[in-house]
């Protein structure tokens, strides 16, 4: 009986989202001055964190059980965090620096 409810809640939630969704015929692509310079900067300092993560975490893993590292988790996931921040602000490093082209 519960899960029927709940099948029912989840069935009625799913097809809800076509009927109360906006219509997008009236939808305008976003201007550049509606976002703030530090807030782009900071979308894409987030993009380039998390995206570096998928990467560094199993880099920093295979380098610490190579050399037979007695580490546990959390430091390894500390240094690939790490890593990934190093690589965050080398790149808004190199974005202020202004281009010759």
């Amino acid at each position: 009986m519960i899960r029927k409810f709940f099948f029912i809640i989840l069935l009625f939630l799913f097809s809800s989202v076509a009927v109360f969704s906006i219509d997008v015929k009236n939808a305008q692509p976003y201007e550049k001055i509606e976002f703030a310079k530090w807030s782009l900067d900071l979308r894409r300092a987030e993009t380039i964190f998390f995206g570096s993560l998928p990467i560094t975490v199993p880099v920093t893993f295979l380098i610490f059980d190579a050399f037979k590292s007695e580490w546990e988790f959390w430091p390894k996931f500390g240094i690939a965090c790490g890593a990934s921040a190093i690589i965050t602000l080398t790149d808004f490093i190199l974005g202020k620096i202004p281009s010759k082209t």
